[in-house]
């Protein structure tokens, strides 16, 4: 799938180059995350990281709206 959408991307004239470093980045953030998290996952219990992850979302919800009503 997710070949197909670079295809895509890059038919249309996107330029990855321009953004490898990023890409590099995020990818290299993604794997750390999901190491620390396998091996810190017994730290926290099911009902504390629910309710830590709906205030991080609903920060981040608050900061785009906040965003988008500055934009206007």
């Amino acid at each position: 799938m997710e070949g197909m959408r670079i295809i895509g991307y890059a038919s249309v004239g996107f330029n990855y180059a321009d953004f490898l470093n990023l890409i590099i980045m995020a990818g290299l953030a993604g794997i750390l995350g999901t190491w620390i998290g396998k091996h810190t996952e017994h730290m926290i219990s099911e009902s504390l990281f629910r309710i830590v992850f709906k205030w991080m979302i609903t920060i981040v919800a608050v900061r785009l709206m906040y965003k988008g009503v500055i934009t206007l």
